[in-house]
């Protein structure tokens, strides 16, 4: 006795056609999907965000020096001395350890509920323009980042945004100015 012929289907997904797909793949592997607002995973986004307040504030410190743009006094330095200079190494250190509080606090905003993440931002954004008198520690730069970022998370998470992101974005904004400009002519 044979066995009936089989009719073999060859199909070019990892799925039947008829059956819903729980989980779509993509060229590289699973694709994440959002089929409902905050279900979307944010990767690393607060390493992103602080990364870029910490590269603004030390290009704005190096512009300021490189083009003489700063009130650093050249002149009053010792002969002996090297030049004066706009960034020293515990700058360096505090806005390292700035960008990584600043890192923490933003994953702990988005690892709570959606709804929370814009009050989150307004108080990094209210760090930010509090430190502005300390912009030399490049604080101002980094929260005012990593404000501005949570901020616009709220939106992408809840389909709107806040009045309290909105007013963190505004914030946030102004103390990132403010903290650029200080590094730069300050």
């Amino acid at each position: 006795m044979t066995p009936p012929p089989r009719q073999v289907r060859v199909v070019a997904s990892n799925h039947h056609p008829d059956q819903p797909q729980e989980h779509p793949m993509g060229t590289f592997g699973p694709v994440a999907t959002a089929r409902r607002p905050g279900a979307a995973r944010i990767g690393h986004p607060p390493v992103g965000w602080a990364s870029v307040g910490l590269a603004a504030y030390v290009l704005a410190m190096y512009v300021g020096e490189v083009f003489d743009l700063n009130a650093d006094d050249h002149t009053t330095a010792a002969p002996n001395d090297g030049p004066v200079q706009a960034l020293h190494l515990p700058e360096l250190g505090i806005g390292l350890l700035a960008a990584a509080i600043a890192v923490l606090a933003a994953s702990q905003a988005l690892s709570r509920p959606p709804a929370t993440a814009d009050r989150w931002a307004l108080g990094l954004a209210t760090l930010a323009a509090a430190s502005i008198p300390i912009f030399w520690a490049g604080w101002p730069t980094i929260y005012g980042a990593v404000a501005i970022g949570l901020a616009l998370t709220q939106r992408r998470r809840l389909g709107s945004a806040s009045r309290l992101s909105v007013a963190a974005n505004v914030l946030g904004s102004a103390a990132f100015l403010a903290g650029a400009a200080a590094c730069v002519f300050g």
